[in-house]
């Protein structure tokens, strides 16, 4: 087996690639202030368009899509990727709306929960949140820890490695990918 092919080059590149995200980050933020909301999830207001296009892009894929997406559709269909192409045309309609509406752009808001406060009351944005939390926590979070972990284990082989089952080397990494992202 060469070098390529072998388990050390599939880690090494990882952990690189990986370092190397962190260091553009980290280059690309150095000077912002964080501690505030616009800094935190605006970048101070000072993006551009692709930019914000491309976060949102990204923001919407996840292990889900990228693992049980693709095997779904590998095995019965194109019928569930219709979901996520006929998604991107809700998401087109979304940000031509509030992009167009200076209503919006004038209020300086920066999550959904917080144009409920202002549409509504407090209270209503408390269980916004709350109702959203509650549903990536219970819903989401498990399809995406759980396809995450299928493919961390199928490419280090974990479970070989440790000499445990695959479900305990699945559960493993499952509770230290949630630690690592907490």
């Amino acid at each position: 087996m060469n070098f390529v092919n072998s388990m050390a080059f599939t880690a090494i590149t990882f952990v690189a690639f990986t370092a190397l995200v962190a260091l553009i980050s980290w280059w690309k933020t150095r000077g912002d202030n964080l501690d505030t909301q616009d800094g935190y999830y605006l970048g101070g207001r000072s993006l551009t368009g692709p930019v914000i296009a491309g976060s949102l892009l990204l923001t919407n894929l996840s292990a889900e899509q990228l693992v049980g997406l693709n095997g779904q559709s590998w095995k019965t269909n194109m019928g569930p990727i219709a979901w996520e192409v006929g998604s991107m045309f809700t998401l087109l309609v979304l940000a031509y709306y509030f992009v167009l509406m200076p209503k919006y752009l004038k209020t300086g808001l920066t999550t959904v929960p917080q144009f409920f406060e202002q549409r509504y009351d407090e209270g209503t944005r408390r269980l916004v949140s709350i109702i959203v939390l509650l549903s990536y926590v219970v819903i989401m979070l498990p399809n995406i820890l759980y396809a995450g972990a299928q493919v961390f284990v199928n490419i280090f082989g974990i479970d070989e490695i440790f000499g445990i089952s695959r479900f305990a080397a699945i559960a493993i990494v499952c509770v230290a990918t949630a630690i690592v992202g907490s």
